[in-house]
């Protein structure tokens, strides 16, 4: 627990510093304007655009909810909320967003749902979450194509996206081949080891053969469910569809006008970005977040805008849903755990 305890300390330790770092970078070069910008936005604004936040928030309790309820009839949606907030807290608080669904774990047995189902659950919100993120940046790249073409960033969005592809792409023939998978297990994990990436190659073997066990098991679900597939799609294209369209109205939180097609280019720009940020190993994607960002919407807007759009859109978006989410955590904790 003490050993527990110290990482998360020193995660936090590292946001802090790479937060401060962000804000040092996006107020560096016009400190007074930035500022002078941030302290005319009334407190109710804020309010609004959190409230979209917890709202994204609302909809992945939602589609806990939908894939619970195939082993636990009487799970509520108050019930997906609370484990969707823990989840940001310890997605935020870890390197890679690496805490996250094992925190799920602990708040899916404290509400009553047995550990393996609960693995199966988060695998299979996993597949779908990254299957339509996957979607959504392609929708994205060979929309605004024509937009972003002739800009470096466009280059770093077509990497991101490439990855992510890779991934979801990987887990899905491992699945459905045992050649791809044998080969994974044989080959690659094999290379990593030599490159002294993998330290143990039986521990890893045996960690990867779990994983794609459950995952098989995720994927057969989702083969003989497809009415759970098709809302649960769904659910995850309206979440990120919102969550893409926060720094819009953090736009007309801060009197900064734009168009109706400006929408649809902010949409790909915050896709890239958190495509992008996914591979950022720091807790929270501290520091990558802010620059990032800064890099991809300051082709849209002036240095003075970008820096005090990106200030109101993070602090939204990861530290004040960081303050929530550890409130709730500690309410979980101290809670009763539910009879299996």
């Amino acid at each position: 627990m003490k050993s527990i305890l110290r990482n998360y300390v020193y995660n936090l330790l590292i946001i802090v510093i790479c937060t401060l770092l962000g804000l040092w970078m996006a107020l560096n070069d016009h400190t007074t304007e930035i500022l002078a910008m941030l302290s005319r936005v009334s407190v109710i604004k804020v309010v609004v655009v959190f409230t979209v936040v917890l709202f994204c928030q609302l909809i992945v309790g939602w589609i806990l909810l939908q894939y619970v309820k195939i082993v636990k009839k009487d799970y509520s949606l108050k019930e997906g909320f609370i484990n969707a907030l823990v989840a940001s807290f310890f997605h935020g608080i870890t390197p890679s967003a690496s805490g996250g669904q094992v925190a799920q774990v602990f708040v899916f047995h404290k509400q009553g749902i047995a550990v393996e189902h609960a693995m199966s659950i988060l695998v299979i919100d996993f597949i779908v979450y990254q299957i339509v993120m996957v979607f959504i940046s392609l929708i994205m790249l060979l929309w605004k194509m024509p937009y972003f073409m002739n800009h470096t960033v466009f280059l770093l969005a077509i990497l991101g996206f490439i990855v992510n592809a890779i991934v979801i792409g990987v887990l899905i023939l491992c699945s459905c081949s045992s050649k791809v998978y044998t080969w994974i297990m044989e080959v690659v994990i094999h290379v990593l080891y030599r490159m002294k990436f993998v330290k143990d190659e039986e521990i890893t073997r045996n960690k990867m053969e779990v994983k794609l066990l459950e995952f098989s098991k995720g994927m057969y679900v989702l083969r003989s469910n497809l009415g759970l597939l098709v809302k649960v799609c769904l659910g995850n294209m309206v979440r990120l569809l919102i969550f893409y369209s926060i720094p819009c109205i953090c736009l007309w939180t801060l009197d900064i006008s734009f168009t109706n097609e400006d929408v649809i280019t902010i949409i790909a720009l915050t896709s890239f970005v958190m495509n992008v940020n996914a591979f950022i190993p720091i807790p929270g994607a501290s520091g990558g977040t802010e620059s990032v960002f800064m890099l991809m919407f300051g082709m849209l807007l002036s240095s003075v805008q970008v820096s005090s759009v990106m200030v109101l859109w993070r602090f939204t978006t990861y530290h004040a849903l960081l303050v929530v989410g550890a409130i709730v955590f500690i309410r979980v904790q101290n809670s009763k755990t539910k009879v299996v």
